[in-house]
Protein backbone atom coordinates (compact mmCIF):
# COMPACT_ATOMS: atom_id res chain seq x y z
CA UNK A 1 0.00 0.00 0.00
CA UNK A 2 1.16 3.39 -1.07
CA UNK A 3 0.59 6.69 1.59
CA UNK A 4 -2.28 7.52 -0.28
CA UNK A 5 -3.84 4.00 0.19
CA UNK A 6 -2.80 4.43 3.96
CA UNK A 7 -4.26 7.73 4.66
CA UNK A 8 -7.74 7.05 3.31
CA UNK A 9 -8.12 3.59 5.25
CA UNK A 10 -6.94 5.52 8.20
CA UNK A 11 -9.66 8.03 7.46
CA UNK A 12 -12.11 5.59 7.00
CA UNK A 13 -11.35 3.92 10.26
CA UNK A 14 -12.27 7.16 12.17
CA UNK A 15 -15.29 7.71 10.50
CA UNK A 16 -16.70 3.74 10.98
CA UNK A 17 -15.34 3.70 14.65
CA UNK A 18 -17.35 7.15 15.17
CA UNK A 19 -20.62 5.14 13.79
CA UNK A 20 -19.89 2.02 15.87
CA UNK A 21 -19.63 3.77 18.82
CA UNK A 22 -22.98 5.67 17.94
CA UNK A 23 -24.78 2.99 17.10
CA UNK A 24 -23.75 0.93 20.28
CA UNK A 25 -24.60 3.63 22.92
CA UNK A 26 -27.54 5.13 21.29
CA UNK A 27 -28.41 2.83 18.26
CA UNK A 28 -29.68 4.36 14.88
CA UNK A 29 -31.54 7.38 16.29
CA UNK A 30 -28.13 8.72 17.08
CA UNK A 31 -26.64 8.64 13.88
CA UNK A 32 -26.20 11.80 11.71
CA UNK A 33 -23.20 13.14 9.46
CA UNK A 34 -22.69 15.64 11.92
CA UNK A 35 -22.94 13.65 15.06
CA UNK A 36 -20.24 10.84 13.29
CA UNK A 37 -17.96 13.63 12.15
CA UNK A 38 -17.91 14.94 15.28
CA UNK A 39 -17.43 11.73 17.09
CA UNK A 40 -14.41 11.81 14.55
CA UNK A 41 -12.73 14.69 15.29
CA UNK A 42 -13.61 15.99 11.45
CA UNK A 43 -15.34 17.93 9.57
CA UNK A 44 -19.03 16.56 7.98
CA UNK A 45 -18.42 17.32 4.54
CA UNK A 46 -15.21 15.20 4.89
CA UNK A 47 -17.04 12.17 5.67
CA UNK A 48 -18.22 12.54 2.20
CA UNK A 49 -14.93 12.09 0.35
CA UNK A 50 -14.82 8.54 1.75
CA UNK A 51 -18.33 7.48 1.34
CA UNK A 52 -21.35 7.79 0.05
CA UNK A 53 -23.81 8.64 2.59
CA UNK A 54 -24.42 7.46 6.24
CA UNK A 55 -26.19 4.55 4.96
CA UNK A 56 -23.23 3.15 3.53
CA UNK A 57 -21.52 3.73 6.99
CA UNK A 58 -24.53 2.07 8.51
CA UNK A 59 -24.05 -1.03 6.39
CA UNK A 60 -19.99 -1.53 7.11
CA UNK A 61 -21.14 -1.40 10.54
CA UNK A 62 -23.95 -4.37 10.69
CA UNK A 63 -21.77 -6.50 8.58
CA UNK A 64 -19.17 -5.67 11.46
CA UNK A 65 -21.22 -6.31 14.65
CA UNK A 66 -22.69 -9.41 13.33
CA UNK A 67 -18.89 -11.06 13.03
CA UNK A 68 -18.72 -9.46 16.51
CA UNK A 69 -21.17 -11.25 17.53
CA UNK A 70 -21.08 -14.32 16.60
CA UNK A 71 -16.90 -14.41 18.03
CA UNK A 72 -18.41 -13.55 21.20
CA UNK A 73 -21.00 -15.78 21.28
CA UNK A 74 -18.27 -18.31 20.19
CA UNK A 75 -16.06 -17.31 22.56
CA UNK A 76 -18.42 -17.47 25.51
CA UNK A 77 -19.68 -21.09 24.89
CA UNK A 78 -16.94 -22.68 23.45
CA UNK A 79 -15.96 -24.58 26.80
CA UNK A 80 -19.63 -26.05 26.92
CA UNK A 81 -20.41 -29.37 26.34
CA UNK A 82 -22.91 -29.76 23.03
CA UNK A 83 -26.57 -30.25 23.44
CA UNK A 84 -28.68 -28.29 25.83
CA UNK A 85 -25.91 -27.02 27.85
CA UNK A 86 -24.31 -25.45 24.95
CA UNK A 87 -27.44 -24.39 23.26
CA UNK A 88 -28.42 -22.61 26.79
CA UNK A 89 -24.75 -20.87 26.89
CA UNK A 90 -25.19 -19.31 23.49
CA UNK A 91 -28.38 -18.03 24.12
CA UNK A 92 -27.09 -16.75 27.32
CA UNK A 93 -24.01 -15.41 25.13
CA UNK A 94 -26.65 -13.66 22.77
CA UNK A 95 -28.31 -12.03 25.30
CA UNK A 96 -25.23 -10.82 27.46
CA UNK A 97 -23.73 -9.24 24.12
CA UNK A 98 -27.62 -7.23 23.70
CA UNK A 99 -27.33 -6.30 27.11
CA UNK A 100 -24.22 -4.60 26.98
CA UNK A 101 -25.00 -3.26 23.70
CA UNK A 102 -28.55 -2.49 23.43
CA UNK A 103 -28.35 -0.09 20.37
CA UNK A 104 -27.32 -2.71 18.46
CA UNK A 105 -30.17 -4.80 19.69
CA UNK A 106 -32.12 -2.12 18.03
CA UNK A 107 -30.50 -2.32 15.15
CA UNK A 108 -30.80 -6.20 14.18
CA UNK A 109 -34.55 -6.68 15.41
CA UNK A 110 -36.33 -3.52 16.38
CA UNK A 111 -35.44 -1.30 12.75
CA UNK A 112 -37.62 -1.35 9.42
CA UNK A 113 -36.65 -1.23 6.18
CA UNK A 114 -37.72 2.39 5.64
CA UNK A 115 -35.75 3.88 9.01
CA UNK A 116 -32.47 3.12 6.37
CA UNK A 117 -33.61 4.66 3.29
CA UNK A 118 -33.20 3.02 0.15
CA UNK A 119 -30.77 0.22 1.91
CA UNK A 120 -33.32 -2.64 2.46
CA UNK A 121 -29.79 -5.00 1.77
CA UNK A 122 -28.94 -4.18 5.43
CA UNK A 123 -31.43 -5.58 6.62
CA UNK A 124 -31.20 -9.37 4.52
CA UNK A 125 -27.50 -9.26 5.65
Amino acid sequence: MNNKEIQTKRMKEYFIQATKDILKGEGLKGISVRNIAQKAGYSYATMYNYFKDVNDLVFICVKDFQGECKSYVHKQSKNTDNGIAKLKASVLAYINYFVQYPGIFDLFYLTRGGDFGNKKTILEV
